[in-house]
């Protein structure tokens, strides 16, 4: 498994993580894992994790067999209908269409039943004209993604330091309550779903969330999700009226320095804004590939 591919893995499984944890519903069939919470958020809604390739081409060779054997079934007895090398022809020739993935998005936006989602594509995500049908069925225009990848090896720890910040790991639901706090602007479906962590041994896991303080006041949250070699940070908000301190930078450097420690060899994160960008850039992650997210709104 390359970079790109651990990192993908890191990203589908922070979208599984809490979902699991939670209660809410998680199906991973085979061409896509879906995360359904039931509320109207389309960040805690989730189609992930794509590929409708292979299943898609069976489907057109499943189909042009059922056809042709329609087709010859009144000319000819059963035992001459479908000899091995007509049927070998047969497949050799069908090449499948965009009717087919389209069919299948269409049954991902029923299953949600009128909920908001997002669709997110990564560079592995099969076919490779998956985001033109997702437009042509009512998706909105993507937003791009930077997936971006820092070597662990080269972290420096004496580069983390406190300032005024105090960080502390979420492990009390008081905790996650401030998390809450900081979160719930952007999302205010965020409360209901995070309230449902109500044991305090439901913080500890893959995915973990923490919380920087400004005299005993939160001002910025992240998570971290760590899975085999690589580590992923997630949700870093900074409070509106605390941009501009280097909070968030603060936050990303201990983020950094609990990944090292945890043995994991890469660190990655998505960066959807070009200030975002160029803040990562200055702290060593270089782009390794891109994600598009597509929004379906009821």
């Amino acid at each position: 498994m390359n970079i790109i591919e651990e990192i993908e893995k890191n990203i589908v499984g922070h979208f599984k993580c809490f979902p699991k944890v939670l209660g809410f519903e998680v199906v991973e069939k085979a061409g896509f894992t879906i995360v359904n919470s039931g509320l109207h958020s389309s960040m805690f809604n989730i189609v992930c994790n794509t590929h409708l390739e292979e299943w898609a081409k069976h489907q057109q060779n499943a189909n042009l067999v059922e056809n042709a054997f329609r087709e010859e079934e009144a000319k000819l007895p059963w035992n001459q209908v479908f000899p091995d090398a007509y049927a070998e022809a047969l497949l050799a020739r069908s090449h499948y269409g965009e009717d087919f993935v389209a069919q299948k998005i269409k049954e991902v936006i029923t299953h949600f039943n009128g909920q908001p989602f997002a669709w997110w594509v990564g560079p592995s995500c099969d076919p490779k004209w998956l985001g033109d049908i997702l437009c042509e069925n009512g998706f909105e225009k993507p937003s791009t993604e930077y997936a971006m990848v820092y070597d662990l090896a080269k972290f420096d720890k004496l580069s983390v330091s406190s300032n005024n910040m105090v960080i502390k790991r979420v492990a009390t639901l008081n905790q996650l309550e401030h998390f809450i706090q900081v979160i719930e602007p952007y999302d205010v479906a965020a409360r209901t779903f995070y309230s449902r962590l109500q044991d305090e041994r439901m913080l500890k896991g893959s995915e973990e969330s923490f919380v920087g303080y400004e005299d005993d006041t939160p001002v910025v949250i992240s998570s971290l999700y760590v899975e085999d070699n690589v580590a992923g940070i997630f949700n870093l908000i900074t409070q509106e009226n605390k941009r501009g301190r280097g909070y968030g930078t603060q936050m990303m450097k201990y983020l950094m320095y609990d990944a090292y420690k945890s043995g994991a060899k890469h660190i990655s994160l998505l960066a959807s804004s070009d200030s975002a960008y160029r803040i990562y850039e200055r702290l060593g992650f270089q782009v390794l590939a891109l994600f598009g997210c597509f929004e379906w709104q009821a």
